[in-house]
């Protein structure tokens, strides 16, 4: 990278000022000045800015104090130079799709009210609704994996596919064993749901674990520079992100376990109790596996 590159993007995270114009020119002139020099010494043109720009060291605090606010962070600003703008067709898509999970969520709003007011619920505004719904879900996680963004490379349409079609399981467990359940058809809605619900599961963990890195170089890099300062125990041992994985499959099998055995031992009322609860201990894994202290990591 240049000198001049170099100190631009070094620069461009602070809110220029006269001051500040005039030690980033300083800068300038020093990296200059010490690339001829090394130049001269029979040092390469590549390896001698590599060597100026090491030397240069840390200009943060000196630069802090000259600019009157931060207004971009590092992320910021390498954000919006690298950002891709996304396809209206895609934003359409993804639109539509919303429209249509709001209707599906609107049927089995309905199918409730009228249980709940004794209206009794016609199963098949609940179950269309339902599978509308899970379909919709399954188009959204195919739309948006395979979108290229500013951070991730898009995937294959293939893999995109299978992601939708094991999201879409997933939901189905959730809204067609419901619609099931609003219209009296609780055998029917445990044999439904919970087949789905395992194999939404299993299809994404399986398609996690094999999945590869889809992040773009740049935010590699700066989550690099990232981990310099804060300790990701998930992102420095892979065995560690291994048994979170795992504890995260069986917290969550058994909290579908257990909402099954309290909609069969209490009702529906009260299914849904185990899943907060999930939630809270899965919170709590994150807080004790996924952070040590700075000096605990040295």
């Amino acid at each position: 990278m240049d000198p001049e590159t170099y100190v631009r993007e070094l620069f461009a995270r602070y809110e220029p000022t006269a001051e500040l114009d005039d030690f980033r020119e300083e800068v300038l002139g020093n990296l200059r000045a010490r690339i001829a020099q090394l130049t001269d010494e029979g040092v390469a043109a590549a390896e001698a800015a590599r060597r100026a720009q090491t030397e240069l060291g840390d200009i943060d605090e000196v630069a802090r104090e000259m600019s009157r606010e931060r207004v971009l962070d590092v992320y910021s600003h390498l954000y919006l130079r690298e950002r891709v703008r996304p396809s209206t067709g895609r934003v359409t898509a993804l639109v539509l799709l919303s429209v249509v999970i709001a209707l599906g969520a609107a049927g089995l709003t309905f199918a409730g009210v009228a249980r709940a007011t004794g209206a009794g619920a016609h199963p098949t505004i609940a179950i269309v609704s339902g599978l509308v719904a899970a379909i919709a879900v399954g188009g959204v996680v195919l739309v948006g994996t395979t979108t290229e963004t500013s951070t991730l490379y898009p995937l294959p349409i293939g893999r995109g596919a299978l992601y939708g079609l094991a999201a879409a399981a997933l939901a189905g467990g959730v809204v067609v064993g419901a619609a099931f359940v609003l219209t009296d058809w609780v055998g029917a809605g445990l044999l439904t749901g919970i087949p789905l619900l395992l194999l939404g599961m299993s299809g994404l963990i399986v398609l996690g674990v094999t999945q590869t890195n889809r992040k773009k170089p740049w935010v590699l890099r700066e989550q690099q520079r990232q981990a310099e300062l804060h300790v990701d125990e998930f992102s420095r041992n892979p065995q560690v992100a291994a048994r979170f994985g795992v504890y995260t499959a069986a917290l969550w099998t058994a909290a579908i376990v257990a909402a099954v055995v309290v909609l069969i031992a209490a009702g529906p009322l009260w299914c849904w109790l185990p899943f907060p609860l999930t939630i809270v201990a899965m919170m709590i894994l994150i807080g004790r596996m996924g952070f040590t202290k700075k000096e605990d990591a040295e």
